[in-house]
C-alpha cells in the first residue's frame, strides 16, 4: 500500500529532514518509547540511513533512539559515523558529545569519552553539558585540578 510500517513515519522523516529542534527530536523519542513504539521508530531510521548514507543526521538519531532502545554497541557506532560524516561543522559537537556520554556512561572508558568531549569542545568551545560532562569525568578519575 505503499505506507510506511513505522507508526512514527512523520516523526522519523521529520528528523531525518533535520526539521524538528533538538529539544523536539528529544522529547519526541521520549514519547516514542513510552509509546512502545521504540523499536517500529529505530526501524524507520535504519531504512533512512540505507537511503542517505552520508547524512550524518539520520545516525546522529538513529544513534539516539539505539541508545533509549539499549542497543548500545549500534549507538557507538551510529555516533562515531554522524561525527565522521559532520566533519567540522559546530553541528557536529553533538554527535562527539553523545560519543562522550556513552563511553564514559556505558562502557566506562573515560579516556575515550574525554577525548570526544575534547573535540566536542573544539567544534563548540564553550558548550555547557560537554563542560559538565567533561569535569564529571576527570572528577571520577581524580583529576579534580582537570575538573
Amino acid at each position: 500500500t505503499g505506507q510506511s510500517r513505522c507508526p512514527t513515519a512523520t516523526l522519523c522523516s521529520r528528523l531525518t529532514a533535520g526539521r524538528l529542534t533538538m529539544a523536539g527530536a528529544c522529547t519526541s523519542l521520549v514519547l516514542v518509547g513510552l509509546l512502545g513504539l521504540l523499536e517500529p521508530t529505530v526501524d524507520e531510521l535504519l531504512d533512512a540511513v540505507r537511503r542517505r548514507p552520508r547524512d550524518p543526521a539520520a545516525r546522529f538519531y538513529l544513534g539516539n533512539a539505539l541508545v533509549a532502545a539499549q542497543r548500545l554497541d549500534e549507538a557507538h557506532v551510529a555516533f562515531r559515523a554522524a561525527a565522521a560524516l559532520a566533519g567540522d561543522v559546530p553541528d557536529a559537537a553533538v554527535a562527539w558529545l553523545n560519543l562522550g556520554n556513552l563511553e564514559g556512561e556505558a562502557f566506562g572508558n573515560h579516556s575515550a569519552a574525554l577525548r570526544a568531549y575534547g573535540r566536542c569542545l573544539q567544534l563548540q568551545p564553550r558548550h555547557a553539558q560537554c563542560e559538565l560532562n567533561r569535569g564529571n569525568t576527570f572528577t571520577r578519575l581524580e583529576r579534580l585540578g582537570e575538573a
